[in-house]
């Protein structure tokens, strides 16, 4: 799941309802590195997963990412 621009996106980068995602498995969030720790922290606690890992998205995907908010 990717965090952009206060929306949560699934791998197609179409919007996904993080409350419909609990489940006991691993969920891997990606974040934007400039995205100040404060809203990465509100973002977890929408997130009902039980093992949540953060990461910073690439270059490609911030890439990716802009090119779907221009269009």
């Amino acid at each position: 799941m990717v965090l952009h621009a206060g929306r949560f996106l699934d791998a197609g980068l179409r919007p996904v309802d993080p409350a419909g995602l609990a489940g006991g498995g691993r969920m891997v969030l990606a974040v934007d590195p400039a995205l100040p720790m404060a809203e990465i922290l509100a973002a977890r606690r929408r997130i009902a997963a039980a093992d949540l890992v953060l990461t910073p998205l690439d270059r490609d995907w911030m890439a990716a990412l802009a090119a779907g908010a221009a269009r």
